[in-house]
């Protein structure tokens, strides 16, 4: 019980230094981010992605509106492990580029937690973000999907989980801000 307790906390020290070394670092990122405080206006530019970044990344492309919000999933990629963790025996880490984009005249909040379902083909819920998983997010230089949207502006982020290898058929189920509206993605 007490090892399992001092995993913990020296997990969340790493996780917490890791955070402030990446915000640190935000201005070097490659992609567009954001902290979970800050309101992202649309004055933002995306920059054009060149394939060196995009290593091991599929490109998906698709996009669904869910209560004003247009939701395009750019990329996915699975990752074994991050600089800091391996995924458990078995599993994987399974990170998804998302940009969202508000279409209304009023401020959206998005939350990964609440918002996105990962199911595969026979219903199973793969809703399980590690610290491995986030970790492997900010190794690609991605921020959580988390935080506030202005009006008629986007937000470039990530969403991550941990699988089993073996699962297929995924499909990232998309739901609005109040839990309403839900519309599926299909992975692979």
């Amino acid at each position: 019980m007490k090892r399992g307790l001092l995993l913990f906390f020296a997990a969340t020290i790493i996780s917490t230094l890791c955070a402030c070394q990446s915000l640190s670092n935000s201005k070097e990122n490659s992609l567009v981010s954001s902290s979970v405080t800050t309101t992202h206006d649309s004055s933002v530019t995306n920059e054009k992605i060149t394939s060196e970044e995009r290593e091991d990344w599929i490109i998906v492309d698709k996009s669904v509106t869910v209560k004003e919000l247009e939701y395009t999933i750019n990329a996915y990629k699975r990752s074994a492990k991050s600089e800091l963790f391996e995924a458990d025996k078995g599993k994987t880490f399974l990170l998804i580029d998302i940009t969202v984009k508000n279409k209304s005249n009023i401020a959206a909040t998005v939350n990964s937690n609440l918002m996105f379902d990962l199911t595969d083909r026979f219903g199973t819920s793969y809703n399980d973000t590690s610290l491995g998983a986030l970790s492997c997010l900010d190794d690609e230089n991605l921020e959580q999907l988390d935080g506030h949207i202005a009006a008629a502006s986007e937000f470039r982020g990530g969403i991550a989980f941990e699988i089993p290898k073996v699962t297929k058929g995924l499909r990232l189920i998309i739901q609005g801000p109040a839990g309403d509206g839900r519309s599926p993605v299909v992975l692979y």
